[in-house]
């Protein structure tokens, strides 16, 4: 599997646990979702319709909990129910909570929401986009800042030239000059033989390459813009055994 797919898996299954998190806690962390027992879905009108009614027979809801967005309780069959209200502050809320306090068969109380909840809430906000985050930095951005240039390629194309064109160093009428590129504790430097004082270095393989190709090319504008004659691409990088 490519590591584009890889990134697309990981995402989406990022997505799924983000929504999941989103959806314990707009719920209260109930039980139903961190493996509790399972509590019966009532709709806001029929939560309304009940606590309005006038005789005691008819009431289900047996007691009633306020937690952030949901209200959950018992019913009179033993039965646990949960059922999603309107913000706090809103007037739909400030009815429902008076119909509530004004029905003395039901229990009502106001509670903060659970530990679970709070740390779902948590997660949701912040663990949910930061492991998105995560994913396309070390599956998409990281590579491609250790892989850098690939050196292989461009030295490829180098041997191919230099075998073609040894004596005058150029492809084309293009100039190529030889690149040496060496390795340092800080991470790579590089110059051009035929181009004293042309130089770069920076972190990585990739930089220093393109760092280099800069250099080149301000070297030889800085040259002609003096008056100076261009330096003859003469020099061959080859590996010997030892």
């Amino acid at each position: 599997m490519t590591k584009p797919a890889i990134t697309l898996l990981l995402i989406l299954a990022a997505v799924f646990v983000g929504l999941f998190l989103i959806n314990a806690a707009g719920n209260g962390g109930g039980g139903s979702i961190l493996g509790g027992n399972k509590t019966l879905t009532l709709s806001y009108s029929d939560l309304v319709k009940d606590i309005s009614a006038d005789t005691k027979d008819v009431h289900k809801v047996k007691t009633a909990n306020w937690q952030q967005n949901s209200l959950t309780g018992g019913l009179n069959d033993g039965e646990q129910y949960v059922c999603n209200v309107p913000e706090k502050d809103s007037p739909a809320a400030t009815q429902l909570i008076d119909l509530l306090r004004q029905n003395p068969d039901i229990d009502f109380t106001f509670d903060h929401p659970p530990v679970t909840a709070m740390v779902i809430s948590v997660l949701s906000v912040i663990a949910f986009p930061a492991m998105i985050l995560a994913v396309i930095y070390f599956l998409l951005i990281r590579p491609n800042q250790l892989r850098g240039y690939q050196p292989y390629a461009f030295n490829r194309v180098t041997v191919q030239a230099t075998e073609a064109n040894q004596e005058s160093g150029f492809v084309d009428g293009t100039p190529r000059y030889t690149v040496i590129f060496e390795k340092t504790s800080e991470g790579f430097r590089a110059y051009v033989p035929d181009l004293p004082g042309c130089i770069a270095s920076a972190d990585t393989l990739g930089q220093t390459y393109d760092l280099m190709t800069d250099a080149i090319s301000t070297h030889l504008t800085l040259l002609r813009n003096r008056g100076e004659p261009i330096p003859e691409p003469v020099s061959i990088a080859m590996r010997l055994p030892a």
